[in-house]
């Protein structure tokens, strides 16, 4: 459980860094990482 809780943890601060970054530097070229994933479910 400890080290689940560490993974998580460390998984947020990353998440946070990037979008401190997003917001102070909009044009970055990794942009798109932070876009909502596109689903495509199959028609027919």
């Amino acid at each position: 459980v400890d080290t689940i809780h560490e993974d998580l943890t460390a998984a947020g601060e990353d998440l946070g860094r990037m979008l401190l970054q997003r917001i102070n530097n909009p044009d970055a070229a990794d942009l798109h990482l932070l876009l909502p994933p596109q689903i495509n479910f199959p028609v027919g």
